[in-house]
């Protein structure tokens, strides 16, 4: 099983965030819109089953990210090295090695490229200058263009990103970045649209709907009673993205 966006979106929040933070939880709601799916098989039912299965929360405290959807979990200790994926519906999970290293190695080779594979990505970063308040926060206003090859296809991929300031222990850089190049805050509102080859015209809107800053208790970042321990399929990046 491939992951879902908002587990996704918790690694890519486990691997590029700043060395400390404030213990954070969110509550954070996915809305894809794909034009090649307007007007198909899809009902209002079926719709609201994506819907609920699009609500993400994640809980970040010092080098710890645990993501919880309705099918799926995951915990990132990067002072341990591993990473922990849970099937909440067969009570299992697997267990993988994590290296915050070799996975900003691996970024800064996709953004090289590889010859013979890929034409790798590149990105450029705007800080527009614009606040706004979301969820009584100031949230400065980033947009990230991204361009890359997808199966051979050039995509170009925009966010429009809402950033907490206040939030400065949860800087995220963008690949990894250092100053310049990189949104500082904790994302808010994240709206990204897509250009080129099959993803021509989707767009995907992820909205954190409720923020604490409350500590979080350890046994948060535990593996919970009654899960079974299923066979690995390797270490991060590879196989630890895949059940």
């Amino acid at each position: 099983m491939k992951l879902s966006l908002g587990i996704a979106g918790a690694v890519a929040l486990s691997l590029i965030a700043g060395p400390g933070r404030a213990d954070v939880t969110m509550v954070a709601h996915t809305h894809m819109d794909m034009p090649s799916m307007r007007g198909g098989a899809s009902t209002p039912a079926m719709q609201a089953q994506i819907d609920k299965m699009s609500n993400t929360t994640t809980y970040i405290s010092g080098h710890k990210v645990r993501t919880d959807t309705a099918i799926m979990s995951m915990i990132v200790d990067q002072d341990a090295g591993k990473m922990w994926f849970l099937n909440n519906t067969a009570h299992t999970y697997t267990v993988t090695t994590f290296s915050p290293a070799d996975a900003k190695k691996m970024a800064a080779q996709m953004l090289k490229g590889q010859p013979g594979k890929s034409k790798g990505m590149t990105y450029k970063v705007t800080d527009t200058g614009r606040t706004t308040k979301v969820l009584g926060h100031t949230a400065r206003h980033y947009i990230v263009k991204t361009t890359m090859d997808i199966m051979g296809k050039p995509t170009t991929m925009t966010q429009d990103i809402l950033a907490a300031q206040d939030l400065s222990t949860a800087d995220m850089g963008v690949m990894g970045g250092k100053g310049a190049g990189q949104v500082h805050g904790l994302p808010l509102v994240t709206t990204t649209t897509y250009h080129g080859g099959m993803t021509e015209g989707m767009t995907m809107k992820q909205t954190v709907t409720s923020l604490t800053t409350t500590p979080i208790p350890a046994s948060t970042f535990a593996l919970p009673a009654g899960y079974t321990k299923t066979e690995s399929q390797g270490s991060f990046p590879m196989g630890g993205m895949r059940r």
